[in-house]
């Protein structure tokens, strides 16, 4: 399991990823009490990208929770950077090579 914390919108965010298909994102919230926290979303990226390359021999963790905008959340598969809408479950951006020799 691989997971990232943030704050978006000034609440704190959490997002977890399964490290097997279908790679499972997972998005909770903490409630407005701050009790406990909330599933707000939850996409299996392998359905997603499915016809995109092929991922399932990649390695993907979570790069970055936007801190205006709970919805998008930024994930690095192999050498991409994809970002994937929550709200709509869907890839709205696939960024070239991200080439880096610590990766």
């Amino acid at each position: 399991m691989y997971r990232r914390i943030g704050v978006s919108k000034e609440r704190l965010h959490y997002v977890d990823m399964s490290q097997k298909y279908p790679f499972v994102l997972s998005s909770f919230a903490l409630d407005e009490d701050c009790s406990c926290s909330m599933l707000e979303h939850l996409v299996a990226l392998g359905q997603l990208l499915v016809n995109a390359h092929p991922w399932k021999e990649k390695i993907i963790s979570i790069s970055a929770i936007d801190p205006k905008n709970a919805s998008p959340i930024c994930d690095i598969i192999g050498y991409h950077v994809v970002t994937i809408d929550m709200y709509k479950g869907e890839c709205f951006e696939l960024i070239g090579v991200y080439n880096s020799p610590y990766r």
